[in-house]
């Protein structure tokens, strides 16, 4: 029973986290031009990555770490976002997102580390923004676990956050880009 509750804690901590990630790539749009932060990009000393861009407006790296891990992170970026556009600037452009309080923006994924965390796939996330995605990419991604009870914390671009069941978010495969709402039943 204490568990369950601790649980219970996790979840409540993770999704409050996770609230303040989603707030900050809006806000981060609304300094780009309603560019959502891309998956990654070339900074003046390497790679940045989403969590990079979204630094100035947590001022923390806190929030990004899970309560429910040890380790570093566990959350990701959409990954279609990853090949929107090819130039500056990039990522997916929040006023081309249909439906924004359908459309998956953060997620948790498999992967828990700084060094290899960045993206996850969906069911149907965003309509296609001058760009394309071509094999091999349209069959790789990392899925979202379900990591709370049986379910997982996720973004949406709209900002809101809410605990969704596995079996609600299906199994992952990939459908391609999006103009119908997410399959949320």
């Amino acid at each position: 029973m204490f568990a369950r509750a601790r649980e219970k804690a996790r979840t409540a901590s993770c999704q409050s986290n996770m609230k303040q990630v989603a707030l900050a790539y809006i806000m981060y749009a609304q300094d780009y031009d309603e560019r959502l932060p891309s998956m990654r990009t070339p900074g003046p000393s390497g790679t940045l990555y989403w969590y990079d861009l979204i630094y100035p407006y947590t001022k923390s790296s806190q929030i990004i770490a899970r309560p429910s891990l040890d380790s570093w992170l566990g959350y990701g970026c959409s990954y279609p976002n990853l090949m929107v556009d090819t130039g500056a600037p990039r990522g997916a452009f929040l006023g081309g997102i249909e439906f924004p309080a359908q459309a998956l923006m953060i997620g948790e994924t498999e992967r828990d580390n700084k060094a290899t965390m960045e993206w996850f796939y969906t069911l149907k996330v965003w309509p296609l923004q001058n760009g394309s995605f071509a094999a091999p990419y349209a069959n790789q991604g990392i899925p979202i676990p379900g990591r709370h009870n049986g379910g997982s914390n996720v973004a949406f671009c709209d900002g809101h956050v809410k605990w969704i069941s596995t079996s609600t978010l299906k199994d992952n495969t990939w459908s391609g880009w999006a103009q119908q709402p997410a399959a949320m039943q």
